[in-house]
């Protein structure tokens, strides 16, 4: 079986699609499964990944202008220009707080 056409090319252009999105491939390996090879006959890969996002954000006591009005849970709130949002702030601070910790007990 091929994969499926769901757009055709001028589709994809007219409408903005991007090209990889004409096509479908449902098919997986097949029972064809890749043999990575792993140095030393290795079984077992571990990958660890951690991903730290707050505390990144715009803030007027950081020195910053404006505010980070857009990663917030409440969206279209008022916040006025050089004030501080304590809100988004302790939403923030918590992320924060929290994932250090957790982060911490890790061996």
């Amino acid at each position: 079986m091929t994969a499926t056409r769901l757009f055709t090319t001028e589709q994809c252009i007219a409408e903005n699609i991007p090209l990889s999105a004409g096509y479908r491939d449902f098919e997986g390996y097949k029972g064809k499964f890749p043999d990575p090879q792993w140095t030393g006959n290795a079984k077992l890969c571990v990958n660890i990944v951690l991903n730290h996002e707050e505390g990144g954000e715009y803030s007027v006591i950081n020195g910053d202008m404006r505010l980070e009005t857009d990663l917030q849970e409440i969206m279209g709130r008022h916040v006025h220009i050089g004030q501080r949002d304590i809100q988004k702030e302790t939403q923030d601070e918590y992320g924060t707080r929290v994932g250090r910790l957790a982060s911490g007990a890790l061996p």
